[in-house]
């Protein structure tokens, strides 16, 4: 991508950050073993707006790694979290005592969005991704609702036990195209498009909230788009 383009889209998500607003339910409670291991690792008060109990799985694991995606680049953020806990299970025979973290963010947030917006929005000319038979930009997510065997797909590595985090900051970028091309209320726009994100997806104020927090909670950290 070009420093140009680089700067455009950065000034289009600046400029949602204050639109942007959470919606999911309370954090939980922390978890004590975790704390104990590591005090950093406690998850926000109970008061957060933000579901931050996905750290205290992270500490309580032995091996922590978090995958950060910037952009879509053909799922590789899927490639190296699910390489990494193959080879860790391996090696060590450590599945139990592993944690995954993938961060969603920038211009990644296709990979998280269901098959709807991914047709109302036109993702696949967005992302440059096209169906291999026609040859047509995808109207279909092709990270997920993968047969049951084809373990490279967002959702299989969710029900693995694999964290997805979303950012909410660039989640805006595509509140803000869905309402402009729909004509819809902003209101309208997000809710259509928080509904459409993967179940089990957690959404977190920003991209760099989630790589920072998923750091101060043990992980080592590699950039994966």
């Amino acid at each position: 991508m070009s420093s140009s383009a680089q700067t455009s889209n950065r000034r289009g998500f600046l400029g949602v950050m204050a639109a942007a607003s959470g919606t999911l339910a309370a954090g939980l409670g922390a978890d004590a073993k975790a704390a104990a291991k590591n005090p950093q690792a406690a998850p926000a008060p109970e008061t957060s707006k933000w579901d931050l109990s996905w750290v205290s799985r992270v500490a309580a694991a032995k091996h922590r790694m978090v995958f950060d995606a910037g952009e879509v680049d053909s799922g590789t953020v899927l490639f190296n979290a699910l390489t990494w806990l193959r080879d860790y299970k391996d090696v060590y025979q450590a599945e139990a005592d592993m944690a995954a973290v993938m961060v969603i963010r920038h211009s990644a947030m296709p990979i998280i969005l269901g098959d709807e917006i991914w047709s109302r929005l036109q993702l696949g000319m967005e992302t440059k991704m096209k169906d291999r038979a026609s040859g047509a930009d995808l109207l279909t997510n092709p990270f997920i609702n993968k047969k049951p065997e084809d373990i490279f797909a967002i959702d299989a590595a969710i029900r693995r036990g694999v964290i997805v985090l979303g950012c909410n900051m660039a989640l805006g970028n595509y509140v803000m195209k869905l309402s402009a091309s729909e004509k819809i209320s902003q209101e309208d726009a997000r809710a259509k498009i928080v509904a459409s994100l993967v179940p089990g997806v957690v959404l977190m104020p920003s991209g760099i909230f989630a790589v920072s927090r998923a750091q101060e909670a043990g992980c080592h950290y590699m950039r994966s788009s």
